[in-house]
């Protein structure tokens, strides 16, 4: 009877041992996905967060824009008269930095309407850039009326777009 208790004592000491690896096993290889899954989420997390950060950055910027812009067509509406400031507003664009982050994410009337804006500005720009580089800055009392309607129209797209962008920030 001696013999058969030390080959059970054996047995047991193995059973435990064997059972202390797989218990390990399983502790270890759930507190790995654990931290995996958390790891994994913490990076989505920093992408989310650096994207929003990187609209935030496109709207405010491209809002400044806009405001710049709409600013000088008001001043030019009501002056009729273009304008090159020391500081030039109108320089500034930042569209091409940021139309891909915003195309992702706002909605297809906002897009259209932030597009819309943004080539009212480009044809602000232009339309200033011509005039100033004739040496023709003033807007001649037979266009004064088209000119007014165009400004508005110009002016009002710019106000549109700025105030989806302003919604963003």
């Amino acid at each position: 009877m001696l013999g058969y208790v030390a080959v059970t004592a054996d047995f047991t000491a193995a059973v435990f041992g064997l059972v202390g690896v797989v218990v390990g096993g399983v502790i270890t290889a759930t507190s790995s996905y654990v931290l995996a899954v958390r790891s994994e989420r913490r990076a989505k997390e920093l992408e989310g967060n650096a994207r929003r950060d990187e609209l935030r950055t496109g709207a405010r910027l491209l809002s400044s824009d806009l405001i710049n812009g709409e600013v000088s067509v008001g001043r030019t509406s009501a002056d009729r008269k273009f304008y090159r400031l020391v500081h030039d507003s109108l320089a500034a664009d930042c569209w091409d930095a940021y139309n891909e982050t915003l195309a992702t994410t706002l909605s297809t009337k906002d897009w259209d309407r932030v597009v819309m804006g943004v080539g009212s500005l480009r044809q602000v720009k232009v339309l200033r850039g011509d005039m100033l580089r004739q040496n023709t800055p003033d807007i001649d009392a037979a266009d004064a009326e088209e000119g007014e309607k165009l400004l508005v129209s110009l002016q009002a797209d710019m106000n549109t777009a700025g105030e989806v962008l302003s919604r963003l920030t």
